[in-house]
């Protein structure tokens, strides 16, 4: 049997969905999926979470109690908790597989509280901040990280220079939600918000407890309006904790520190008068505090046994041979794999992000593929579409900061999830994603994000490589999912055809540029041109761009050392041919199985690795994918290099070629075009000759001669112009006879000398 035809069947008794419909036929009624409600989440989830007062654009929902019986939300920027509420999780939006609309409430709320600081700083919660995105001062607070403990999670986060843990909880069962609290030593007071009730009035009361005829074992404050009454409690050892309010209705927690560790526990509920009592009890009997010093040391495993798959060997004797480590789909967590970056560690573990939260390490990828071990390492980031080993250490891009994820107890899962960097603004936007997560030779971090009205919306960022810095570093951007840095430090990227963006355009980014797209310009006075792409990308080699991956030196035969592009929509890459500022394009053979987004080189095999998604408009017929790319050594008949003269085109082949069709003029043909840059959605090509008219210019190709190298070939072209768009089509054979042809796209930026 042909063995693409193995493969392919393979491929669908594994669960490959049919071909789906052409791009250009695809509407948001083919992106509804309800799947992710589906999902057995973990402790937490993050994401942005439509909180009553207000949402919370970097909000981790923590499900509390064995049960799930309550849900409380935390603030990563304002260092707060948002608002609670019992009976179910989290309602998810199928919109676009859930990955576009913001997290609702599934319960009853008990608490919220508007957008301000979680502590007080000179007796004060104004909320400092302007613009109000991105996280408070340093010296004010400081979002550290979650620590995840079985079904518990703790907080950790500081206020001035105190150091805090918070876990919250609920008493299933009764609809009381605790906070426990545990500081380092301190002196002096911390104020820390509760809670918000604006009507009604707040009056004062102890807990007590008549049986043990005990004196105040708490303090108590309580709201009552329209025959609803909300409670906050605390105990506390000592007298180191208090309760108060504010006129606007802040209920607070007030801590002194005498130069030692402060514990308190605080109560939350909300309910009807007589049932007040009731509440004082819940209050007495759970009045036990835990220490959270012990809950934050890692716990045991949660996700069982690694999830096992067999992988697919392309057997077939061709230059890129494309194995499939098979992702799976199917799995008792009911997890969805869309899969969105990958990186290895150096023994070749993979770890794999996926846009729903979750981080997989895969272990077993040899050349074989028989064993694949895919294990849950971490669960509930906001949507990571990027991800990054960096000595061994994962660090992961979601949409709401870089986290470092630390498995302390070696049990292969994650125990502390660590704030690398989280002073990223952001507002909320359904479609402003953050992507990719590349390294410089220095260790610095850069990614980019998708537009919005930010002051970080659609600009290329670098963090500095101990996280301790933001800075942006270019700007113009609408909707990229494609960005790559080099070995040389070398920044590229790859943004969409829309508004503002005539056709997909790569790009060399320098520190200070603008690409193109208005609304994320950034500048005091508006720009009136944009920074030139290394290629404007033709939509039948790319509708929606990927990733950019280096091919290492003496790697892949002829292409060591180049640039390849991915292309999202087409789930195919190709090869990026330079010239200085000119860009070329040809298409590598071979298809993925999803919509190709980022690529890694495995030092320990020397492969390409790609991962990529099933989103919209794209022609994927997989959510996800991890697949790798082999370089046989088999001849590949294209071009790999070329040169931009003001007489014609140089451009060198990969294998010598027969000099009769080489230098034959029939063999060749060429059109020229431009992209008209507005506010219009994408572009129509327009003439070069007459910039008024719609349509491609033919290029007359006056002679062609074959070098003395055998491989370059010389287009002899009159006034060769910067041009947008220029197609070359070439019907060549080898110097050993094999027939071959294709069409490649360049962009001239730059014309260079007369040839010679």
């Amino acid at each position: 049997m042909n063995k693409l035809i193995v493969i392919i069947s393979l491929l669908l008794s594994n669960g490959v969905m049919s071909a789906p419909k052409e791009i250009k036929d695809q509407s948001e009624v083919d992106w509804r999926d309800g799947r992710y409600a589906k999902v057995k989440f973990g402790p937490f989830v993050s994401g942005n979470i439509a909180t009553p007062k207000g949402g919370t654009h970097k909000g981790i929902a923590i499900r509390l109690g064995d049960k799930g019986g309550g849900t409380m939300v935390f603030d990563t920027d304002l260092c707060a908790w948002r608002a609670g509420w019992i009976g179910g999780f989290l309602k998810t939006d199928p919109t676009r597989y859930g990955l576009i609309r913001a997290l609702k409430p599934d319960g009853g709320v008990v608490y919220s509280r508007a957008p301000l600081p979680g502590g007080a700083k000179h007796f004060s919660f104004r909320d400092p901040r302007n613009p109000k995105h991105g996280p408070l001062p340093r010296d004010w607070m400081k979002y550290i990280g979650a620590h995840v403990n079985g079904k518990r999670v703790v907080l950790e986060y500081s206020l001035g220079k105190t150091r805090i843990l918070d876990s919250p909880w609920v008493v299933e069962g009764t609809g009381v939600m605790t906070r426990e609290i545990q500081t380092d030593a301190f002196k002096g007071q911390l104020i820390l918000g509760i809670c918000e009730e604006k009507a009604g009035k707040w009056r004062e009361d102890d807990v007590t407890d008549d049986v043990e005829q005990s004196s105040s074992l708490g303090l108590m404050i309580i709201n009552q309006n329209k025959g609803q009454v909300f409670a906050v409690a605390v105990v506390r050892e000592g007298a180191s904790a208090g309760l108060d309010y504010t006129k606007e209705g802040q209920a607070t927690v007030n801590l002194w520190g005498e130069g030692k560790p402060v514990k308190a526990k605080i109560f939350i509920w909300k309910g009807v008068p007589d049932q007040l009592d009731s509440f004082q009890k819940t209050v007495i009997k759970h009045r036990q505090m835990s220490d959270l010093n012990l809950l934050i040391k890692p716990g045991s495993r949660r996700w069982g046994e690694p999830l096992v798959t067999k992988g697919i060997i392309d057997e077939r004797k061709v230059p890129f041979p494309i194995d499939t480590i098979t992702v799976p789909y199917k799995n008792r967590h009911n997890a969805l794999f869309f899969t969105a970056g990958h990186d290895f560690t150096a023994n070749g573990d993979c770890y794999v992000a996926t846009a729903h939260g979750d981080i997989w390490k895969v272990m077993g990828i040899d050349e074989e593929l028989k064993q694949l071990k895919w294990h849950r390492f971490a669960t509930g980031l906001y949507q990571p579409l990027g991800l990054r080993v960096v000595k061994d250490q994962v660090f992961v891009l979601g949409r709401d900061q870089i986290t470092r994820l630390h498995d302390r107890n070696g049990d292969g899962e994650a125990d502390f999830y660590e704030a690398f960097n989280n002073e990223i603004m952001i507002g909320g936007g359904g479609h402003s994603y953050a992507t990719c997560l590349e390294t410089d030779p220095e260790g610095n971090f850069y990614f980019i994000r998708c537009a919005e009205g930010t002051p970080h919306g659609g600009v290329v960022l670098k963090v500095a490589a101990d996280g301790s810095k933001l800075d942006v570093v270019a700007t113009g951007f609408r909707n990229p999912n494609g960005f790559g840095v080099g070995p040389n430090g070398v920044i590229t990227a790859a943004d969409q055809q829309g508004t503002w963006v005539p056709e997909t355009r790569l790009d060399i980014i320098r520190p200070g540029g603008f690409y193109g797209f208005m609304p994320s310009h950034k500048r005091k006075v508006a720009p009136k041109t944009y920074d030139p792409p290394l290629m404007w990308i033709p939509r039948v080699l790319d509708n929606s761009a990927g990733g950019q991956v280096w091919v290492p030196e003496g790697k892949w035969g002829p292409l060591g050392g180049e640039l390849l592009h991915l292309s999202y929509g087409r789930c195919t890459m190709m090869h990026i041919v330079r010239d200085g500022t000119n860009g070329g394009a040809v298409p590598l053979p071979g298809r993925f199985l999803s919509g190709a987004c980022r690529g890694r080189f495995n030092s320990k095999d020397g492969h390409l690795y790609v991962t990529g998604l099933l989103g919209w408009q794209t022609s994927a017929i997989r959510d996800g994918c991890l697949q790798r790319v082999r370089y046989t050594g088999v001849p590949i008949h294209q071009p790999i290099g070329m040169k931009v003269h003001a007489d014609g085109i140089r451009l060198t082949f990969s294998t010598p070629l027969d000099k009769k069709i080489a230098e034959d003029i029939d063999s060749w043909s060429a059109e020229q075009w431009n992209y008209k840059w507005s506010s219009q959605y994408g572009s129509k090509d327009w003439s070069v000759k007459d910039p008024a008219k719609q349509g491609r210019d033919p290029v007359k190709i006056k002679s062609v001669k074959l070098l003395s190298n055998g491989k370059s070939v010389f287009l002899q072209i009159d006034k060769v112009q910067p041009v947008h768009s220029m197609a070359i089509k070439y019907n060549l054979d080898t110097a050993k006879g094999k027939i071959f042809k294709g069409i490649f796209h360049l962009t001239v930026n730059k014309v260079g000398l007369v040839f010679e």
